[in-house]
């Protein structure tokens, strides 16, 4: 597992570079918002902003992480790519996936299904 999270991360990094999505102040402030929540309870752009004294707003943060999930989807499909040819067609692979970050409307959850156990 390790190998992989090591070849995501060094994709992860030379993509960044190859690609011009980020400005050399997109990768300051990234850099700044992983640091300020190591070891934070709570996120918030606002408490992010004051916590790195206002010097980096809150729209501009929203920007820089849409960029960032943006940049993370093309990453994990190529990862992905990667995983399958070298684990082959013939063995299970398992997924999971967090959706805490997929934004969500209404009252009811989207797709939610009540498993019933007609056995008994």
């Amino acid at each position: 597992m390790t190998e992989i999270t090591n070849s995501f991360q060094k994709k992860f990094f030379l993509y960044l570079e190859k690609s011009s999505c980020l400005t050399k102040r997109d990768h300051e402030a990234l850099w700044e918002i992983i640091s300020a929540l190591i070891g934070s309870s709570s996120f918030s752009l606002s408490s992010l902003s004051t916590r790195l004294g206002r010097r980096i707003g809150r729209n501009y943060l929203a920007r820089l992480l849409k960029k960032y999930s943006f940049i993370q989807r093309k990453v994990m499909k190529a990862l992905l790519k990667d995983v399958l040819t070298s684990i082959g067609n013939h063995k299970k692979l398992y997924l999971i996936i967090d959706d805490t970050l997929v934004e969500k409307s209404g009252q009811k959850i989207f797709a939610s299904l009540r498993w019933y156990n007609h056995s008994s």
